[in-house]
């Protein structure tokens, strides 16, 4: 067992020993007793209906979306819980900044109730990895504060470890689809040993336009993975604007 899998086995006690100490306040509001209230909750706009079958983007008819087409995704399928909007914003920015595993464990079942209605047959749950620059600037993988949890509830291998990211990239913030596509190639590398004729889950936190979740995908399905399945917690749509 690595270190960061032995500390993620420590994290349940601790949240409740330090909850039970110094009671949580809301990220999205500040309201005393819960890491994400009831009325924030109420504000997150959860990706439901009509969907592309393949990528999980909201579309109005048919079974996949224009996206798709012009640049199919690599995936085997992807899914989102929420739109990258509003209260799961600060969400996101909590997990991205502030080391939130609280927030991991929050919505642990919400993203395993994906997983089991979507039939996913999985055989590891896997985060996409930092950059090594990345990881020294911040200390922790906010895609590993969802997975570690969510391979938990699923009783499914925590497998960070067949994933790497082994190229510094300049940052897709703000950039448009065609570059964020162009800056993540040749980004990340698969170790065969884990991957080859297994089904791995990639976990995210957002899914922006695909590019990240979709070059992840194709170097595991080179390796030989049977299946490979996207999950964020949050999608961006038309426009929206990835902290």
């Amino acid at each position: 067992m690595n270190k960061s899998s032995a500390l993620f086995k420590m994290l349940p006690g601790m949240i409740s020993f330090t909850d039970w100490i110094f009671p949580p306040t809301c990220v999205g509001c500040g309201k005393f007793g819960d890491v994400w209230c009831y009325e924030c909750d109420r504000s997150v706009e959860i990706m439901s209906g009509s969907i592309c079958i393949k990528c999980g983007y909201p579309i109005q008819f048919g079974e996949s979306c224009a996206e798709c087409m012009r640049h199919p995704c690599s995936s085997t399928q992807q899914r989102a819980y929420a739109r990258y909007h509003k209260g799961i914003k600060q969400v996101v920015h909590h997990l991205k900044f502030e080391n939130g595993i609280e927030l991991g464990y929050h919505f642990r079942n919400i993203l395993a109730d994906i997983v089991t209605k979507e039939g996913w047959d999985v055989d590891a749950v896997v985060p996409v990895p930092q950059s090594s620059k990345r990881r020294k600037e911040r200390g922790y993988n906010q895609a590993a504060m969802l997975a570690w949890p969510l391979s938990q509830t699923l009783g499914i291998a925590y497998k960070p470890e067949s994933l790497d990211r082994i190229a510094e990239n300049s940052t897709q913030v703000n950039q448009d689809a065609a570059g964020r596509l162009s800056n993540i190639i040749g980004s990340f590398c698969a170790n065969e040993n884990q991957i080859n004729g297994r089904s791995i889950l990639i976990i995210d936190d957002v899914i922006t336009t695909g590019s990240t979740m979709n070059e992840c995908a194709r170097v595991c399905l080179n390796s030989g993975a049977k299946n490979v399945y996207g999950l964020a917690l949050a999608r961006s749509i038309l426009g929206d604007i990835v902290a």
